[in-house]
């Protein structure tokens, strides 16, 4: 259950801060994790993307 929560709170984070009474220090912590991994999910997006382009216009 406490996973679950974390999880929860993690991702609704931003929109609903004053409902969980988050520290500042938590809030940031929390916040540069996922922008990190918003960030690695673009990244291989745009490595992926241009192959599979390619890959279409060879054939």
């Amino acid at each position: 259950m406490v996973k679950s929560y974390k999880r929860r709170k993690i991702k609704g984070l931003k929109k609903q801060r004053a409902k969980f009474k988050t520290t500042t220090k938590t809030y940031k912590k929390l916040s540069s994790v996922i922008s990190r991994k918003r960030s690695d999910k673009k990244a291989k997006l745009k490595k992926k993307k241009p192959a599979f382009v390619w890959s279409f216009n060879l054939k």
